[in-house]
């Protein structure tokens, strides 16, 4: 086996995490791409490999919106029932948003900054959050999709009119709130009204 050829299995896993991480990040992407373009003999410099450690670190810790609420109410030691009363939100929308099970901005923007500002959560931190909660959100729904249109090939009526218009799922609305654009542009109403 030719030794100029071997991989580092170490280099590549490191390379894939920090594209996955990354991918909203240009300048890290065009890094990536010229790391992953230089011939296999060439080897990454040390202060290369601590910088992309570094990186990779960064996008590993970043917590979820979930996570943040969770670490600030520790932090004030209050229970679910004094959260729900203090930001006037209900139960199940502040349940929602600590398991990262709804989408931030399906909840009222002076409702969230109220929330905010009572837990002491900073909007630079919970806009990386509210990104993180997105992507979590986004890669559950496609898993969903993933599965929910498998059926057997063998069953008969497969190709019926009927089985067609069960397989058609009516717009409920909510695809309002799933993309990211929409949530880009609540996150900066929210840094504007943080502001205040």
């Amino acid at each position: 086996m030719n030794t100029q050829n071997k991989i580092d299995a170490f280099d590549e896993a490191l390379k894939m995490i920090y594209l996955e991480g990354a991918k909203e990040n240009d300048n890290a992407v065009s890094e990536m791409k010229y790391i992953m373009s230089l011939p296999v003999s060439k080897q990454m410099t040390i202060g290369k490999k601590f910088e992309l450690i570094a990186k990779l670190n960064a996008v590993m810790d970043s917590l979820s919106l979930g996570q943040v609420i969770q670490v600030a109410m520790k932090k004030r030691n209050l229970s679910e029932e004094q959260l729900v009363s203090s930001a006037s939100l209900p139960s199940f929308v502040i349940t929602g948003l600590k398991e990262d099970k709804i989408y931030t901005n399906s909840v009222p923007i002076m409702f969230f900054k109220k929330l905010l500002k009572f837990l002491d959560i900073d909007v630079a931190a919970a806009s990386q959050a509210i990104r993180k909660t997105l992507e979590i959100l986004q890669s559950q729904k496609v898993t969903e999709q993933s599965f929910s249109g498998f059926r057997p090939a063998f069953r008969r009526g497969i190709h019926s009119s009927d089985a067609i218009a069960k397989n058609i799922v009516e717009s409920d609305g909510k695809e309002l709130f799933e993309n990211k654009e929409a949530m880009e542009n609540y996150i900066k109403r929210l840094e504007e009204l943080m502001k205040d």
